[in-house]
């Protein structure tokens, strides 16, 4: 029987590698009251992290803001490994003005309570499937409670 089990722990392995799973992080929002004026509440995307502990550590952590998270696939990211400060690229298919800024422009952003249409493992995969969206960089494991990363287009 030692041959079966090495067969069958063969084809094990070989349809493992062809089916390895895209990773899973988790998108982090954080409801509080708003900076802004005309909003009495905002919702930021206040992070990306890694695994489902950080989000509970993060709920304690930040106690005055009400943190709830979605767990999302980073497409383009099959055998590759998500690593921390890792850049993850996050589509929009809409932002809506929130404010101006001191010149009178309107401030278009992630705010409110922005929904990302899609995880990218990279530029090119994000720019490739989602063409017409936003472009959001974040960098996994980073926090910032008046919302993360950085808008690209």
């Amino acid at each position: 029987m030692p041959f079966l089990s090495s067969v069958f722990s063969g084809i094990g392995k070989r349809l493992a590698s062809k089916s390895s799973p895209e990773p899973t992080v988790y998108v982090v929002w954080g409801k509080q009251s708003s900076p802004y004026p005309d909003l009495e509440h905002f919702e930021p995307i206040i992070g990306i992290v890694a695994n489902e502990h950080e989000c509970f550590a993060l709920e304690e952590k930040y106690s005055h803001v009400e943190v709830s998270w979605e767990a999302r696939k980073v497409s383009g990211a099959k055998n590759n490994e998500v690593t921390t400060a890792q850049p993850l690229y996050l589509t929009h298919t809409t932002l809506e003005q929130y404010d101006v800024d001191s010149d009178g422009n309107p401030l278009f952003g992630t705010m409110d309570f922005p929904r990302p249409s899609g995880v990218y493992f990279t530029r090119e995969a994000a720019k490739h499937e989602a063409p017409d969206e936003y472009l959001h960089l974040v960098h996994l494991g980073e926090i910032d409670l008046h919302g993360v990363g950085e808008l690209l287009d």
